[in-house]
């Protein structure tokens, strides 16, 4: 990866394990039960992910990760403090993730559920 790459991150979920079964089989090779390792520095542009940071941090609690809103022309992007949010640092567990495509749907089919609810 260069900077300025543009990648996809999907979340690998290990097959269950069939009884009588060893844990490593199960998993795979580069599989873990607690997440996928996040290959690069990341700034997420769409999308959302729940992200354990214990590796950097200590934090035991996951932290929420969203795709970054537009910037006002003239804001300068700041990692470390007002657009942190929307970071994901190598080496850091991804334990879940929603595409872009999953978000609208959703959003789409909130809109609808509240468009419903003023009719009644």
């Amino acid at each position: 990866l260069l900077p300025g790459d543009i990648l996809s991150l999907t979340r690998c979920v290990p097959p269950k394990k069939k009884e009588g079964e060893d844990a490593a089989v199960a998993k795979g090779a580069t599989d873990t039960e607690d997440g996928d390792v996040v290959p690069a520095d990341v700034l997420l542009l769409r999308g959302s992910t729940v992200v354990n940071e214990a590796s950097l941090t200590g934090e035991s609690v996951p932290q929420m990760k969203e795709g970054l809103s537009e910037l006002v022309e003239g804001e300068r992007l700041d990692m470390k403090t007002r657009h942190k949010n929307h970071v994901l640092y190598a080496g850091t567990k991804m334990l879940q993730c929603k595409g872009a495509e999953v978000i609208s749907e959703e959003e789409a089919s909130s809109d609808e559920d509240e468009r419903g609810d003023a009719s009644d």
